[in-house]
């Protein structure tokens, strides 16, 4: 969780205290949108989506293949949990 703080950090240029965030995956994945945005206020909605388009595809296939998705963009990643390309 630590990593894709980071990276959302520095990828995206959000800002966000870490600390707001000191929890465990499963509490992460409990999250709603709100509590997103109340941690974030500029940037979490874009958290929570991209968050959410993150670990469909780690949840439901990770049993049938091991692509990198952290590499996806949530573009990509869109693209991959609905099955159609979007342009």
């Amino acid at each position: 969780m630590v990593k894709w703080l980071k990276y959302m950090m520095s990828t995206y240029d959000i800002e966000l205290e870490a600390d707001k965030f000191d929890m465990n995956g499963k509490a992460l994945c409990l999250m709603s949108m709100d509590m997103f945005i109340k941690r974030v206020p500029t940037g979490g909605k874009f958290l929570y989506r991209d968050f959410r388009l993150r670990l469909y595809p780690a949840v439901f296939f990770e049993k049938y293949s091991t692509p990198d998705y952290s590499k996806m963009t949530p573009l990509e990643l869109l693209t991959v949990t609905t099955g159609k390309y979007i342009t």
